[in-house]
């Protein structure tokens, strides 16, 4: 069974809680105030904005260890003739002077560990292309916090974006223009990365409407499935699982729980070739041309890992399809719970027609003490 309204229960306990995005929001708020007036930074800064699962709304609460990441990107005027080390070192002495004690060197960010709760991950990059800079410079921190209580409201029916709403009156002026990829450093390689965050964003925003709103749900599911029910292999997981996911997910969904078994089946289907010959499927990554084949986002999993993880992807898409295909309601939640947890509500003991899926062809049933009244469009 479908069973929607259990889904929207599952959905309100995974995502982050009040206090988390309170925190989320006043730890990147005062990262990108502090930065934006640091005089020594001042003449290298062009802005700041968020990126990663925050921006794209499919994070997940913090727990068990795990904490909400947000990511800042700091976009700099910096040539990428420069040392990537070189780069991120000049954030360090900011970094002493507001997080000392706080953060360390990750490969291509800083990371900064505030509480139990909130990590930030700050990202520099290279000096963008002069129409890059002209769209970033206009959606400035201002236009982000601005609206980032909005962004957040379970009860939102749209997701809204404001540099995604750039890019969409400007192409509306010109079919022709494109975003461009921003460079990060690798501090490891010693080379500069190309990355393609903004064409993240306007993809999951554009792939949610096409989907109903269900796209950012479905994936916060699977990602929960993912850490609280299979954990290892370690890899693919965060965004390449997350893209993973949105290849697979077809347009024009009824329901969370149909696109779940959908996107699953796709990918087994898909990637069985793969598995069969020892190959990491080759995902592209969004914002770079078809023909280039040097961005997949896959490429850091190994053959080994993702051969273990499709076997339990594989077991996932048959447990879904039986929790859909269920006739009881309260059999139908009890598969359900194999992936999710208890999380997902387990329904009462059938006993006839049911209130959120169909007949059960059992007689009575007795309804859901609460009811959950919102949105199939929610997302926080």
């Amino acid at each position: 069974m479908e069973m929607p309204s259990y889904f929207i229960d599952l959905l309100a306990t995974i995502r982050p809680t009040e206090e988390q995005r309170r925190q989320m929001i006043k730890a990147h708020e005062e990262l990108q105030k502090r930065i934006q007036a640091d005089e020594k930074l001042k003449p290298f800064l062009v802005t700041t904005f968020i990126q990663g699962s925050y921006r794209r709304h499919t994070a997940l609460k913090a727990c068990n260890e795990e904490r909400c990441d947000v990511d800042v990107v700091a976009v700099t005027r910096f040539d990428k003739k420069m040392p990537p080390h070189e780069v991120l070192d000049a954030f360090k002495p900011f970094l002493e002077r507001n997080y000392s004690g706080k953060y360390e060197p990750q490969g291509r960010s800083w990371g900064i560990y505030l509480n139990e709760i909130v990590k930030l991950d700050l990202v520099p990059t290279a000096a963008p292309s002069e129409s890059m800079l002209r769209l970033l410079e206009s959606h400035d921190i201002g236009v982000w916090l601005e609206r980032s209580e909005r962004l957040f409201n379970d009860d939102q029916r749209q997701v809204v974006d404001p540099i995604v709403e750039a890019v969409r009156s400007l192409r509306a002026k010109d079919e022709r223009w494109m975003l461009e990829p921003l460079d990060i450093p690798d501090r490891e390689a010693q080379r500069w990365d190309q990355t393609h965050p903004l064409a993240q964003i306007e993809w999951t925003i554009g792939k949610n409407e096409r989907t109903n709103g269900h796209y950012i749900n479905i994936v916060k599911a699977v990602k929960w499935w993912r850490r609280e029910r299979e954990s290892q292999p370690k890899y693919p997981k965060s965004y390449p699982l997350e893209h993973l996911i949105g290849e697979n997910c077809p347009d024009g969904l009824k329901s969370v729980g149909s696109g779940i078994v959908k996107s699953l089946e796709n990918a087994v289907l898909r990637y069985g070739p793969d598995v069969r010959f020892g190959r990491v499927p080759y995902l592209h990554d969004h914002g770079f041309p078809k023909d280039d084949r040097t961005h997949n986002v896959m490429r850091r999993v190994s053959s080994a890992d993702f051969s273990l993880f499709y076997e339990k992807l594989k077991k996932a898409a048959e447990t879904a399809r039986m929790a859909l295909d269920c006739s009881s309601m309260h059999e139908s939640s009890k598969l359900w719970q194999q992936l999710f947890g208890n999380e997902f509500p387990e329904a009462p003991p059938d006993q006839g027609g049911d209130d959120d899926g169909g007949d059960s062809g059992k007689g009575g049933f007795t309804p859901r003490k609460e009811v959950s009244a919102v949105s199939t469009k929610r997302f926080g």
